[in-house]
């Protein structure tokens, strides 16, 4: 297990302010944060240990609860000096058990993840690590006033932290300082090195600066508004006009941090670009990133499930209700996705056409090792079909009306979880008699396709209604009264939905049927305008992917 031990003792004095350098506030957060963001990030760190000055016990903890910072599982008081408190902070990792140890300091903000990682994993070499970069440099050795050398700067390196060691070597190093007489260390490696052990370097690039003076701080602001939460957003701001640009967001840890990898047009992304909405819906929604379906890699996580690096398939659907009887969130017949309190990826927020998205847990769904991304990329469109499925009370012969990429992935998931053949009715074609139809026309094919369903359908016959149309659809309610017809609106799906959509594509056969869903051709977001115009005017049939990477 190794912990990380924060050193946020410090008393500003070189600084000149009243505050601690670690309690100054950058982009509106304390210096500290940024640091412990990091550490959260890293994978190899289990626990951090902050250690402070005893007047900011307190707010530590604060910030600790109020940011969620999960891993910090102690906040002890520090000694009058760095060598005390480094100390402080190394008994209590040992009385909780910790076998190696990284001691940082707090005002070393613009720490990476990765340099954390690659740390930990250095130490079984030596037991000691030291962070450090290369001097740029020339470095002036004076004495008196004179310079007296100038050493080879090849083989010098400013420190840096963290420092890494084993909890037997930390111990070890620090009891015999104590006894020494050695009470002013300016870092735990030098310890390490007094004992006898070599440590090993750690390239921690030239960002990995100390915040010691005022400028210093401007200097991180800058590299942190480049470094952390920031996203580069594609939004649609009027019809046919995308807009690029990049925002800063504050990182919540709560949730995980998905780069979305690969994305599908759909029809309600093409009624968005071609204008094809009221001027209200328009004016209220716009500028919005677009795409809904989609999947992407895990860059963060909070959840030990979710590793970075893992593929995921994106369910769309935010959760904002907060009612714990909210009758459509706690009913699976209805569904978290119907509650009006609740939102949807690209339907008034931010869709997939950015490099970073960060979303709550059961939003993303691990994608199996057999099925690869331009297939898990269809999830969603077959959730559709599964949901619709599991909130049907009947059963009986089924059809599916409309040949569009709805209607197909429709009749794929309903062959299958009613195991039995599911024709797919054209436009035009004759609805056949049965008792459970999925109609997928939608658009201006709507009143026609409803309109043959209700004439042909079995007395009692269920109606899915899975197309959606920007026009009104007359229906004929005689009809519907005298067959004594039900009719079922869905359009959306839950995060189970999606898992038993990836469960059917790791089957050969399902599989070779949702291959036909993509058109061959793939454009890069950077392209994204000619993927739209082509998807808006392409004559075959298909869904168009869009590389959300490139």
């Amino acid at each position: 297990m190794t912990t990380a031990i924060i050193l946020a003792g410090g008393a500003g004095v070189r600084f000149g302010s009243s505050l601690p350098k670690q309690m100054l506030e950058i982009l509106g957060r304390p210096v500290l944060a940024f640091t412990l963001d990091a550490f959260h990030r890293a994978t190899a760190i289990r626990e951090v240990i902050v250690v402070c000055h005893a007047d900011y016990l307190v707010e530590v903890e604060q910030l600790c609860a109020r940011e969620n910072f999960f891993r910090v599982v102690a906040v002890v008081p520090g000694g009058v000096t760095r060598q005390a408190s480094s100390y402080a902070g190394i008994l209590e990792a040992n009385q909780r058990g910790a076998r190696e140890l990284l001691i940082h300091d707090a005002a070393r903000p613009l720490i990476s993840p990765d340099v954390i990682d690659e740390a930990v994993r250095r130490l079984d070499e030596t037991g000691v690590v030291d962070v450090c970069s290369k001097t740029t440099d020339t470095i002036v050795r004076s004495q008196d006033g004179v310079v007296a050398d100038i050493p080879e700067r090849a083989h010098l390196y400013n420190g840096q932290t963290p420092q890494g060691f084993t909890i037997e070597i930390a111990l070890a190093a620090h009891a015999k300082a104590v006894a020494d007489g050695v009470t002013n260390a300016t870092d735990d490696v030098q310890l390490a090195l007094r004992i006898g052990h070599r440590a090993v370097i750690v390239e921690g690039g030239p960002h990995n600066i100390k915040i010691t003076h005022p400028s210093d701080l401007e200097i991180a602001r800058l590299l942190l508004e480049r470094k952390l939460g920031r996203s580069k957003v594609v939004r649609l701001t009027r019809p046919f006009s995308f807009d690029e640009r990049e925002v800063l967001r504050t990182p919540d840890l709560t949730r995980v941090a998905v780069r979305p990898l690969l994305g599908s047009i759909c029809a309600a992304d093409l009624r968005y670009y071609s204008g094809h909405r009221s001027a209200d819906a328009l004016r209220r929604k716009l500028p919005m990133a677009l795409l809904h379906e989609g999947v992407g890699e895990i860059v963060f996580s909070p959840v030990p499930e979710l590793t970075v690096g893992t593929r995921v398939v994106i369910v769309p659907n935010l959760k904002r209700c907060e009612d714990p009887s909210c009758a459509a969130c706690s009913d699976p017949r209805i569904g978290e996705n119907y509650c009006p309190s609740n939102a949807f990826l690209s339907s008034g927020e931010d869709g997939l056409m950015q490099s970073l998205l960060e979303l709550d847990a059961h939003n993303v769904i691990a994608i199996p090792e057999s099925v690869p991304n331009e297939l898990a990329v269809m999830t969603e469109l077959l959730s559709i079909g599964v949901g619709a499925i599991r909130r049907l009370f009947v059963g009986g012969a089924a059809c599916v009306v409309g040949p569009g990429p709805v209607g197909y992935a429709t009749q794929i998931v309903a062959s299958e979880l009613l195991r039995a053949e599911v024709p797919l009715i054209g436009h035009g074609e004759r609805s056949p008699e049965v008792d459970l139809y999925f109609e997928a026309a939608g658009g201006k094919g709507a009143e026609a396709a409803i309109g043959s369903i209700i004439a042909a359908a079995r007395p009692g016959a269920t109606i899915v209604l899975l197309g959606v149309s920007e026009y009104d659809v007359p229906i004929n309610t005689r009809l519907i009264l005298e067959k004594g017809l039900h009719l079922l609106g869905c359009s959306r799906s839950t995060p189970d939905d999606h898992r038993t959509a990836l469960d059917l594509m790791r089957r050969p056969h399902v599989a070779t049927k949702v291959k036909k869903l993509a058109i061959a051709e793939q454009f890069k977001l950077s392209r994204v305008r000619e993927a739209f115009d082509f998807a808006l005017a392409r004559s075959q049939w298909g869904k168009v992917l869009i590389d959300l990477t490139a």
